[in-house]
């Protein structure tokens, strides 16, 4: 890949990227799916209560639909985007209050995306604390 097609396609995903949140926090999901690869999915890591594979635009508002059985007033706001020919990692702020504890929390994620043909077909989201997600 040349420097200028580099570049460019880097400028693509983060421009994906940034649509993509904009775009699933306000829950305009038709906007989402134009987005996403035949085969994108989430990855949650096996010690989350909302662990496992979610699969295509249904997997990722399932997984919505779980994260809210566990927190409540529950949101996110990107904070950075960081970007190569094929990924862009994503630091997010995440906020809520835990339905176990009643207990307000603020954590930091960083989502992985991975591009296939120009689409989101990976997301594999990192905890700061995974302590706190399955405590609060």
């Amino acid at each position: 890949m040349t420097k200028i097609s580099n570049t460019m396609a880097r400028q693509r995903n983060l421009d994906s990227a940034e649509l993509f949140y904009s775009a699933a926090i306000k829950g305009d999901w038709s906007t989402v799916a134009t987005l996403l690869h035949p085969e994108f999915h989430i990855v949650e890591a096996q010690d989350l209560p909302f662990n496992g594979t979610y699969k295509g635009l249904e997997g990722l508002q399932t997984l919505g639909k779980q994260v809210f059985t566990h927190f409540q007033h529950f949101s996110v706001e990107p904070l950075s985007f960081t970007s190569n020919e094929d990924s862009v990692a994503v630091l997010i702020s995440a906020k809520g209050i835990g339905k176990k504890t009643a207990e307000p929390f603020e954590t930091l994620i960083c989502e992985w995306l991975e591009f296939k043909a120009e689409k989101i077909v990976l997301l594999r989201p990192f905890y700061w604390d995974t302590l706190l997600i399955n405590t609060v």
